[in-house]
């Protein structure tokens, strides 16, 4: 009777079956014939939809934080530097797309990150550039 090292753990021929250890008889996920794992969001799908709520919430957030303060302030920001600001918020607002497809919760994150990033840019230039509203 064989132990671990080298020989069975399970010396019963009826129980060592593909269903007890799939990764031994080459039946890992990713392999033909293989089931992929259970997925909870998708068999629950009651799970998913406060997650997808609160995305959205954060993607309106986010285009609030696109119109008020980034829209408004071609008022203290120079031509040139206003047109970088709105790249940036454009480039945020594709990444909280992705985000969105992926961890919709994580897209709360940027309008804060939104809003903290604009105060910095707007005082970096303040003080270095000399921007005056």
């Amino acid at each position: 009777m064989g132990c671990a090292p080298g020989g069975s753990r399970t010396p019963d021929a009826r129980l060592r079956t593909a269903a007890l250890y799939p990764l031994s008889y080459g039946r890992g996920y990713g392999l033909k014939g293989s089931l992929p794992p259970v997925n909870s969001q998708t068999n629950n799908p009651q799970g998913i939809w406060p997650q997808r709520i609160l995305g959205i919430i954060g993607l309106l957030a986010y285009l609030v934080v696109g119109v008020f303060p980034y829209v408004v302030s071609g008022l203290v920001v120079p031509g040139p530097w206003v047109y970088i600001l709105w790249a940036i918020w454009l480039v945020g607002a594709v990444f909280a797309l992705q985000t969105f497809q992926r961890r919709p919760v994580w897209v709360l994150i940027f309008a804060p990150a939104a809003v903290a990033f604009w105060f910095l840019y707007v005082t970096v230039g303040e003080q270095l550039l000399g921007w005056t509203p």
